[in-house]
């Protein structure tokens, strides 16, 4: 499937954040709008991005070796991509 994103465009990146329950105990997703910033014992760990009318970034900044992280800060992350018809 091909999405058309002019570069008027607005991208809004969002990142799953958590997943709870409602009232019938069916499973909700938590989305965050990015960036998303967390503090860890490392130092300061964001969640950012960056798009073009023909591509989107996904990617991760931080005060210290990223290398340190564990796989549960990067493995498996799902994100939500909004495109947002606009015009100048």
């Amino acid at each position: 499937q091909t999405i058309e994103v002019f570069e008027t465009d607005v991208v809004l990146v969002y990142m799953l954040w958590d997943v709870t329950e409602d009232s019938n105990g069916e499973s909700v997703d938590i989305w965050r709008l990015m960036p998303q910033t967390r503090i860890l014992d490392q130092g300061l760990l964001q969640y950012n991005y960056d798009y073009t009318f023909f591509d989107v970034s996904i990617f991760l900044e931080s005060d210290f070796d990223l290398s340190t992280l564990q796989p549960g800060d990067t493995d498996d992350q799902v994100f939500r991509i909004a495109i947002l018809p606009a015009e100048s």
